[in-house]
């Protein structure tokens, strides 16, 4: 089995609602738990901002998923979302060469601060990835940027999916980890 290096990125912005981030929350305990031996793995929260679990790739053991466990139950849902900020942060984390480098980003796709055109966003992150970094979005909500989810995992070697019941996106959190 190949060694994957995995980034969960959370919206934890104001759009995203408590409520619909706790379902994320939940969902992104599924990813968790379908981690390898080989892999490792981050999680970044964002709004305006952004904060890190382990501040680098932490391996897959009982131990990082404790610390990832408490890290997650402390999000809350506040602030502006700034999604191209969370992106560039990305972008500067250290990445070991023949590690297949995967994003799940989780988000309403919804910018109210920073770079907001979807476009702007979509063109200067995938000018700066170069293909390095594969992208799979997921949107929960009836308010979800399809468009920016849609166009920025596909440009990125990636998928999206969205989710208009927020109850669904634990299940749809578990199925993209199934898959990747």
């Amino acid at each position: 089995v190949l060694g994957r290096d995995v980034l969960i990125m959370q919206d934890c912005s104001e759009s995203m609602t408590q409520r619909k981030l706790d379902n994320c929350k939940e969902g992104i305990h599924h990813v968790l738990d379908q981690l390898n031996e080989a892999d490792r793995f981050e999680i970044l929260s964002f709004r305006d901002g952004t904060s890190r679990c382990f501040g680098t790739f932490a391996p897959a053991d009982s131990r990082a998923r404790a610390k990832a466990n408490l890290f997650i139950e402390s999000m809350e849902a506040r602030g502006k979302t700034d999604v191209y900020a969370s992106l560039e942060a990305l972008m500067n984390m250290p990445h070991e060469p023949g590690r297949p480098f995967i994003v799940v980003l989780v988000t309403d796709g919804r910018p109210t601060t920073g770079l907001v055109d979807s476009s702007d966003i979509i063109e200067s992150f995938t000018r700066a990835n170069q293909g390095s970094v594969s992208v799979f979005g997921l949107g929960g909500g009836k308010r979800v940027n399809r468009f920016l989810l849609d166009l920025l995992s596909y440009r990125n070697r990636g998928d999206s999916r969205v989710e208009e019941d927020r109850k669904d996106i634990p299940n749809a959190l578990r199925g993209m980890a199934g898959e990747l």
